[in-house]
């Protein structure tokens, strides 16, 4: 292979497999075989071609679909770089990408009404150029008719368009998250994503019988590397729309592979462990001793008859409501907390954390079956090349996935030899493992000269079943403190009515549990890292508001920066 586009050529000369991917259309589950998903993205490709110069960057958004998947092949096969949207993207950062790619067309796979882009006045920054598949306009570039009979024919395009691609063609450009400040374009090549294929092929094999749920978002680098890899072995893939959804798809589908977030992850651990909660007893006194050997056992060590029990009892139980074939969990995207990965690992899900950037297309580590050292990332990538600079710590990469600079911008982060320098904090351990020990740029200097690293303290006040979003605030102030979004679904009655109210005093006494659960973490650090006090928001941290990445990262400097007063009075012993 050496672009993207071989494939395509890679599914036509398979044999057909008539479910290869399932999708939902208005809530009636539909499958659509192998070669037809090759042959209708050869159809679009020669339609493309016509409309757009090689190298134009065409814009594409939507839901996760089969269509999303081909319209990004055939847009490649016809030469362009794709620019993938979140449908959710803030407003104001969308537009900002838009000029910043300096795009002339979007193609928006859904009705544009459902992403809020009214927003964005989309028609006035792009005048008559986004185009809806239910647009009458999009008949320009897709002819329904231009099926082609014959898979010689079929073969015989896709020759024809494979002329005028080359390894080193930039297949898209991706915007970083921006969680750190103001998000960049990342030209990626085919070359970049083919060397990730090739590392997969190596560390995750599948094959015939395997199954991928895919429900994050495909404009994320990682969700679309691994579903073109899931193309080039040739397994079923399904399209969750939602994570919302997951609890119906997973024991109809029952995947055999799944990518995920760890937050995701929390939510699944949470629900499980109250689902126990809600059982009589003896039931529920069997599944909390189940449970608590699940966070505690070391599943490198040879299981006890006990858990022979626990599984027999319990953890087949847990199984089924991940729909009770899952072989490889693969969680990315933000560090996952060893009690979480040993939880899974544990009640029989293998679970595997790995590390990577949208600059390195994206993977740099990943932990594999055969492999597996919970605490870590995994061992280092095939084709990469990891160092670890003796001064700052900070991770430094090279390798075929990793990309020449940032969109006409300076990229100080690549540096003379031509490592890239990721901003992230690590180690590698004697074995080889890569370890992260915090973010470069997230580490929080107090008023007192210490430094505290936010992101294990906010997972750790997220175990709580009130708390869904944490953010710590340290820098420049004597104390830690934090700011808790709660789950609304979960947070007591008596606790959501005071909630944006002068009652702060009341609220404290009513959250005792909380305190303990705090106190308890807080015993666990050191003592300039403990948090002193909290406050609730009042609203959920979003997408949409541009306080969270697409990918559920929080944007610190963003946030900050609107609770300004709240973080005053927090600092002026208010008592919260």
């Amino acid at each position: 292979m050496k672009t993207l586009w071989d494939l395509v050529l890679r599914g036509l000369e398979a044999p057909d497999l008539e479910d290869a991917f399932v999708h939902e259309v208005d809530g009636e589950i539909c499958t659509l075989s192998r070669h037809s998903f090759h042959q209708h993205t050869l159809s679009w490709a020669p339609a493309l071609k016509e409309c757009f110069a090689k190298g134009e960057m065409v814009g594409l958004v939507g839901t996760p679909s089969p269509l999303w998947m081909t319209m990004d092949l055939a847009l490649q096969g016809a030469g362009c770089v794709v620019v993938p949207f979140f449908p959710n993207q803030a407003p104001e950062i969308l537009a900002e990408q838009i000029h910043k790619a300096g795009l002339s067309t979007i193609i928006a796979l859904d009705d544009t009404n459902t992403f809020d882009w009214a927003d964005v006045k989309i028609e006035r920054i792009l005048g008559p150029s986004t185009l809806s598949i239910d647009d009458p306009r999009y008949t320009e570039i897709h002819p329904r008719t231009c099926l082609i009979g014959s898979q010689g024919e079929f073969i015989q395009l896709w020759e024809e368009l494979s002329k005028d691609l080359a390894s080193d063609d930039v297949a898209t450009l991706i915007f970083t998250s921006g969680s750190t400040g103001e998000p960049k374009g990342v030209p990626l090549t085919h070359g970049h994503f083919l060397s990730q294929l090739r590392g997969c092929h190596q560390r995750f094999p599948l094959g015939q019988g395997d199954r991928a749920l895919s429900f994050l978002p495909l404009a994320h680098v990682f969700e679309r590397m691994v579903s073109w890899y899931y193309l080039y072995c040739g397994i079923t893939i399904a399209h969750c729309p939602d994570s919302k959804e997951l609890g119906r798809w997973l024991p109809r589908f029952r995947p055999t592979i799944m990518t995920t977030v760890p937050r995701l992850l929390e939510k699944v651990q949470t629900g499980m462990s109250e689902a126990v909660s809600k059982k009589s007893s003896p039931q529920k006194e069997l599944g909390r001793w189940a449970l608590q050997l699940a966070l505690s056992h070391d599943p490198h060590e040879r299981p006890a008859l006990s858990h022979w029990a626990a599984d027999r009892l319990v953890f087949g139980k847990l199984r089924d409501r991940l729909g009770g074939e899952l072989k490889m969990l693969i969680s990315g995207g933000a560090p996952l907390s060893h009690r979480l990965c040993r939880f899974f690992n544990n009640i029989g899900v293998p679970t595997y954390q790995g590390y990577g950037l949208t600059e390195c297309s994206p993977v740099l580590a990943a932990n594999h079956p055969g492999d597996n050292v919970m605490g870590s990332v995994g061992p280092i990538f095939p084709e990469v090349e990891i160092r670890i600079d003796p001064v700052s710590r900070e991770i430094l990469a090279k390798g075929p996935g990793v990309f020449p600079g940032y969109h006409e911008e300076d990229t100080p982060e690549i540096d003379g030899e031509g490592w890239f320098h990721t901003g992230d904090l690590g180690e590698l351990g004697s074995d080889g493992h890569l370890f992260i020990r915090g973010r470069k740029k997230e580490l929080l200097k107090t008023s007192n000269g210490k430094y505290v690293s936010p992101a294990p303290i906010e997972e750790r006040l997220r175990v709580h079943s009130w708390v869904n979003q944490a953010l710590i605030i340290a820098e420049g102030h004597p104390y830690v403190t934090a700011f808790l979004a709660p789950d609304f679904d979960r947070l007591p009655e008596k606790i959501k009515l005071l909630l944006g109210s002068d009652h702060e005093e009341s609220i404290a006494h009513l959250c005792g549990d909380l305190q303990d659960h705090i106190d308890e973490m807080n015993t666990g650090l050191q003592p300039w890292e403990r948090v002193q006090k909290f406050r609730w928001l009042t609203e959920t941290l979003t997408v949409e508001g541009g306080e969270l990445t697409p990918t559920m990262k929080v944007k610190r400097h963003i946030i900050e920066k609107r609770l300004d007063r709240e973080i005053a009075e927090l600092y002026g012993h208010h008592r919260t």
